[in-house]
């Protein structure tokens, strides 16, 4: 009998030890599932503001019964989904958010439905997408409009995206600033759908540009008055004080009838500049009366710092051989 009780005894120790040791294993299972959640929710968060926070709903597309879909209340962590008649079908918490998609997991079933929502801009449309379990990969479902409380109304404080595409440029020390609120250096996007946004630029284009670095700043307002900006520099540099290159095309003298009309002969010269644009000027300038004897043209090439290298050459006046007949 002895015998017997202890190793019943030993038995019944061996089961609870190993109860035991699973029950511990479990919790530790649940204990990292729960710590790889909010890891990854805390990663989300140093990224960007939730985009559903202020509070949301999603409506099927195409349906006219904004009672039919899901429901998300401001600051909650769970989002209810609505039938036609606004019955609350089904309950789901908060698993994660990102910028695209909101994830959650069903709390009114023992088997559990995981899915995600869209989200973005007001009026966003896109797919709620059910999880596969045996794939383990999301799969199109039906189409949502999305719909952010945070746009009703005067509800909306949130200020637009701004970018600025470029970090500095340079232009000529002296010249004037140009319009750089265009796509090419800047961009803004607000997060209610059919916002105006407005972007202005400090200083303003035609402001001189002064020598060295100066901050160009963006302002981008939307029509609730929210307004987010972006900067970028614009360094000035040193004025290039190297004349423009000319090639005198024209070599000796050219002749012309006397009395008539100066040719011009600016095409006759080829010119550049390792700075800016060049100008060509004649003097005397083309259509000038030619006068009796030899006459200086003076083929000057100006760059926009005023900067400049000249050709001459001379024209000489002929008297024709019918001006002496009687």
């Amino acid at each position: 009998m002895k015998t017997t009780f202890l190793q019943w005894g030993l038995i019944v120790a061996t089961v609870l030890f190993f109860t035991s040791c699973h029950k511990d294993d479990a919790q530790e299972e649940g204990l990292e599932e729960l710590m790889t959640e909010q890891a990854a929710s805390e990663n989300t968060s140093k990224f960007f503001s939730p985009p559903s926070t202020p509070g949301a709903s999603w409506h099927s597309v195409p349906s006219s019964d904004e009672r039919t879909g899901f429901i998300r209340p401001p600051a909650s962590s769970f989002v209810k989904e609505r039938n036609h008649d606004g019955d609350v079908i089904r309950s789901f918490s908060i698993v994660r958010e990102t910028r695209d998609w909101l994830f959650l997991k069903e709390t009114t079933t023992s088997t559990p439905l995981q899915m995600r929502l869209p989200i973005g801009i007001q009026g966003h449309i896109g797919y709620a997408q059910r999880l596969n379990t045996s794939t383990n990969q999301y799969q199109n479902w039906l189409r949502y409009r999305y719909n952010s409380f945070g746009c009703r109304g005067n509800a909306d404080k949130t200020a637009p995206a701004v970018i600025c595409k470029k970090t500095s440029i340079t232009l000529p020390a002296g010249s004037r600033l140009p319009n750089l609120a265009t796509p090419t250096y800047v961009i803004a996007n607000d997060n209610c759908q059919g916002n105006t946004v407005t972007i202005i630029q400090s200083p303003a284009s035609g402001t001189i540009v002064k020598r060295g670095t100066q901050t160009i700043v963006f302002s981008a307002k939307d029509n609730s008055g929210n307004t987010g900006f972006c900067s970028m520099k614009v360094i000035g540099n040193t004025p290039c004080n190297t004349p423009p290159t000319i090639n005198c095309g024209i070599i000796g003298a050219k002749t012309q009838i006397l009395g008539s009309r100066l040719l011009d002969y600016r095409d006759s010269f080829n010119v550049s500049d390792s700075c800016t644009s060049v100008t060509k000027t004649q003097s005397p300038a083309p259509g000038s009366i030619v006068t009796k004897g030899a006459i200086t043209i003076t083929i000057t090439a100006t760059d926009q710092n005023g900067n400049s290298s000249n050709c001459e050459f001379s024209v000489i006046a002929i008297v024709p051989w019918y001006a002496n007949l009687p």
